[in-house]
């Protein structure tokens, strides 16, 4: 299941050098692919199951990450279904930015 054209590869890019990759989370290519995912993984983290547990998930990972790979973004043999937890192992710079201080200069009140 391969829905990357040229066109769509293009936006990609552009949102990658724009900042706006949260569009492509939002196409309808992107959403049938993660559905087919969580299809076949039977919504259950893959890591997890490697260590012999069964935890519900509805994250779907990219191995090859998007920013990296962008032509890899639709594959589905590019995806993986893990849990909250795992993924935030793959992605500790996004719990940074989660947690960076929301003020710039040296004045809270």
């Amino acid at each position: 299941m391969n829905l990357m054209t040229p066109e769509i590869l293009k936006q990609i890019r552009t949102e990658i050098k724009d900042d706006s990759l949260i569009k492509f989370y939002h196409s309808k290519q992107w959403q049938s692919v993660r559905h087919e995912r969580l299809r076949l993984d039977h919504y259950e983290c893959q890591v997890c199951k490697t260590q012999g547990k069964h935890t519900h998930s509805t994250t779907v990972h990219h191995i090859e990450h998007v920013r990296d790979k962008p032509m890899l973004a639709l594959e589905l043999k590019n995806t993986e279904t893990i849990c909250r937890m795992h993924h935030n192992m793959e992605h500790p710079e996004k719990l940074q930015e989660f947690h960076k201080d929301k003020f710039e200069n040296q004045e809270r009140w």
